[in-house]
């Protein structure tokens, strides 16, 4: 278990490691933030300063070393725009990004997974039908068609909400329904085609042999056994909540990093997007590593089977 734990996190790092340099060559081949910055009218003279005073004049290889030096003392570099730390920078807009992205997870997870059992215990009714139909309108609209529509629907038609901002509780509600609802449909059929599979083994067979009542035979088995398969589908969730809440953020000017990420790119502020970027790929790290560990947890088979690998 901890050699296995072991090798993750060095896996895990490397994959960190890749993006960031990934990121880092791909920002250089964009552009140039000088010009970016301070325009295309500005004399020479001022860009070969700016270029001087950030390090932009290095060979390429000398600023990636640079960068990783300070990477390791914990220097995520300075933002261009006002020469501020690029962490602080990020960290002002964090609080507004977890909020949103919390709230989405919840709704998710919870309307998903209650809907795919109902699918699943009602199946071939009305009910699943309806369900499916619903998931599978979800899943197919894209982040910013949902969020223009209900944009249009309750706050121009309706006017029953605001579209704009993070003032107030009910600010952010629309992003959260845009962000959540196409991952509630994917829950919702992961989850009936977990159960279904699970209310035909030979385990419930067994149960409601024994007499167990049928509710709590679905709840005492079937449910924990699907929770397998619904573990695969969250640690795609977290890539799809992530780069859905980028689209999201920009649609109803939610001040997050999302929304500041695009921005950054924009105006070619390096050093903002890189540590945007490294904190998207932990995040992502840690949520397959989480997602490894879970199936070690609920299922004692993986764990034989990966010790003997």
């Amino acid at each position: 278990m901890g050699l296995l734990l072991v090798r993750k996190l060095v896996r895990a790092s490397i994959t960190v490691l890749l993006l960031v340099t990934a990121v880092f060559l791909i920002l250089r081949a964009s552009g140039d933030p000088a010009v970016m910055m301070l325009g295309v009218e500005v004399s020479p003279v001022a860009l070969e300063n700016f270029r001087d005073r950030w390090g932009l004049n290095d060979p390429v290889w000398v600023q990636y070393v640079i960068y990783l030096k300070s990477l390791a003392q914990g220097d995520f570099g300075r933002s261009y725009i006002g020469d501020r730390s690029a962490w602080d920078v990020v960290a002002e807009r964090l609080p507004a990004t977890l909020i949103l992205m919390v709230s989405a997870t919840v709704l998710a997870v919870v309307a998903g997974v209650l809907a795919g059992v109902l699918a699943a215990l009602n199946r071939n009714s009305w009910i699943d039908r309806l369900v499916m139909i619903i998931a599978a309108a979800g899943f197919s609209a894209p982040n910013f068609v949902l969020g223009i529509f209900l944009i249009v629907l309750f706050g121009a038609i309706w006017q029953i909400l605001p579209t704009t901002g993070s003032d107030t509780f009910w600010h952010g509600v629309l992003p959260v329904l845009t962000l959540a609802s196409a991952d509630a449909a994917v829950f919702a059929r992961f989850t009936r085609s977990a159960v279904l599979e699970t209310l035909n083994q030979p385990l419930m067979r067994t149960a409601l042999a024994k007499g167990v009542p049928y509710r709590a035979a679905v709840l005492r088995h079937a449910l924990p056994n699907s929770a397998i398969g619904l573990v695969t589908v969250f640690g795609l969730f977290v890539g799809r909540l992530v780069s859905g809440a980028v689209v999201t953020e920009n649609v109803f000017a939610w001040p997050g990093v999302g929304s500041l990420l695009v921005l950054s790119v924009e105006n070619r502020d390096f050093a903002v997007v890189q540590t945007i970027v490294i904190l998207i790929g932990i995040t992502m790290v840690c949520a397959n590593l989480l997602v490894d560990l879970s199936y070690l947890w609920l299922d004692p088979r993986t764990r034989r089977t990966r010790s003997r690998t």
